[in-house]
């Protein structure tokens, strides 16, 4: 038996404004992503990748078409055990230290205080932030609060782990490593995965590539002596 797709989109389109202001975000886009992909959505800034990532976190909703969750049920269930998302820029909360950063999506869903701190710890240690659990987000460096944002993610058990250009303000060196690390914490979990970026370097580490522009998705075609892995994800490994 085939497993249902995580998320299907059918001729989406996403307008922000109306009348001559108008901005069109997405054009008539479909796709689907199904369980275990490992997929990056390349494109410059401003294309749609990250309208396009929110519509598929339900964070959304389309102007025309429609996105379903078929392996999941209605929008209210996608959060916090399906899917997850690590924003951008920063999105600790200041006021709280790291383990209620981590815990703090939990908390609001209405999972026990001990029971959220316990899985934001072990969150926190299974990618070695344990060191960091008492420090506030002004005490972490850029890299270090990435990484507790993925690890926050992590806590909420996701099926589909969804990040949005989650290197974009970083240096090389950071962003690689916040790279393995999203890679090793869905290899962990068996969650798919799915990266925003406009960095070549970081589409490059992933499977599959779904490529924006002008607010229209395309998938690279597959050369014939491309893996089984990459033929799984929906296309090809994304390059330059």
């Amino acid at each position: 038996m085939i497993d249902a797709p995580l998320v299907r989109c059918e001729r989406v389109a996403k307008t922000y404004g109306s009348g001559g202001s108008a901005v069109v975000a997405l054009h008539g886009v479909s796709c689907e992503i199904g369980p275990g992909q490992q997929l990056a959505i390349m494109g410059p800034s401003g294309s749609g990748k990250s309208t396009l990532l929110h519509l598929i976190a339900g964070l959304d909703t389309p102007t025309s078409g429609s996105v379903t969750w078929p392996a999941f049920g209605p929008r209210r269930s996608l959060r916090p055990a399906n899917i997850a998302l690590v924003l951008q820029g920063p999105s600790l909360l200041p006021p709280l230290d790291v383990v209620e950063n981590v815990a703090f999506p939990l908390l609001l869903v209405g999972i026990d205080e001990g029971e959220a701190n316990d899985r934001a710890r072990a969150a926190l240690a299974r990618l070695d932030l344990a060191g960091l659990a008492n420090k506030l987000p002004e005490e972490l460096s850029g890299g270090q609060a990435q990484r507790v944002a993925i690890a926050r993610a992590l806590a909420q058990g996701p099926r589909l782990l969804l990040a949005d250009e989650p290197t974009g303000q970083l240096d090389h060196g950071t962003a690689t490593a916040v790279v393995d690390t999203l890679i090793e914490a869905a290899a962990h979990t068996g969650a798919a995965m799915v990266v925003s970026t406009h960095d070549p370097a970081v589409g490059e580490r992933f499977a599959g590539c779904w490529r924006v522009a002008d607010g229209r998705l395309s998938v690279d075609e597959m050369p014939a002596s491309t893996s089984t892995a990459a033929a799984g994800s929906g296309g090809a490994p994304c390059s330059a």
